[in-house]
């Protein structure tokens, strides 16, 4: 449900591609809370507060690119920014909303972690390594929600996040199934 929840989020749907042969039993199994259900108001206004603040830090490192060049350059330059900028209004709420889901998934993401990972009662079966990767990545929850987009790779790695956990999970089941599938059925 994760993953299909992040391939909702790509722009480009390159990432819909990569699971298209799983057929998830929507019938069988309900939503989960974690990835379809609303965000608590701290997590929902972290995620505002976070999107704006790195737009601000982003308008600062484009205003000080143009501080270094010369007095001659920036009459055009200020007229080129004013018409990009104007033109760019209806772009830039879309960049927005689209911020505000890719943060909201790192943090729906860290609270998958948090319940199944890290939640001794929870916890799911996972060889050490996985749970040491994931821990690296998420123990520090505002590392993890701030972490920065500079090469546009981030929804990617969302995206591939737990599947060395799915993978681990579906052999498992695997392996339990075909137990099953072997027993003799007048034994029962």
């Amino acid at each position: 449900q994760f993953q299909k929840m992040v391939s909702e989020l790509s722009e480009e749907n390159h990432l819909q591609t990569n699971f298209d042969f799983f057929v998830y039993p929507h019938s069988l199994v309900p939503q989960s809370s974690i990835v379809y259900g609303a965000l608590n108001c701290g997590e929902a206004a972290l995620s505002q507060h976070l999107v704006l603040c790195t737009a601000q830090q982003q308008e600062e490192e484009e205003e000080g690119k143009y501080d270094e060049l010369d007095e001659d350059r920036e009459f055009v330059l200020t007229s080129i920014m004013y018409n990009s900028h104007k033109n760019d209004k209806d772009s830039n709420s879309s960049r927005t909303a689209a911020s505000v889901k890719r943060i909201e998934a790192l943090i729906r993401s860290h609270k998958l972690f948090a319940k199944y990972v890290r939640n001794e009662s929870l916890q799911i079966h996972l060889s050490v390594q996985e749970k040491q990767r994931l821990a690296q990545l998420m123990e520090e929850y505002n590392e993890w929600v701030t972490a920065r987009d500079d090469d546009g790779q981030q929804l990617q790695m969302i995206f591939g996040l737990f599947d060395d956990c799915i993978q681990q999970q579906l052999s498992l089941l695997n392996a339990a199934f075909s137990r099953f599938k072997s027993l003799d059925v007048q034994r029962l």
